[in-house]
């Protein structure tokens, strides 16, 4: 397993990183500062931001792009509030 310094400089192995990226990416969403249809911060802001690989955020945002158009599929409505769909 790859391991890389994350926020506060310790050594993480990558499943621990994508989980962090993650949590801030969902944090961000619930508190309304990501709102829909305004375009994110780059994977590279984001990246120096959290002090992680930008692959690593490349990961999570794909993810989370999967996890929303999959659902949406099933559900239309989702798309309303993906916030809800991603918890």
């Amino acid at each position: 397993m790859l391991k890389s310094k994350g926020l506060g400089g310790k050594e993480m192995n990558g499943d621990y990183l994508f989980k962090q990226v993650y949590d801030y990416a969902l944090h961000r969403i619930e508190l309304n500062e990501w709102k829909e249809n305004e375009k994110l911060p780059s994977i590279r802001n984001l990246a120096a931001e959290m002090k992680v690989h930008r692959l690593t955020v490349l990961k999570v945002t794909g993810f989370l792009n999967r996890k929303i158009e999959s659902m949406s599929k099933i559900n239309p409505a989702i798309m309303s509030n993906p916030v809800k769909l991603i918890n």
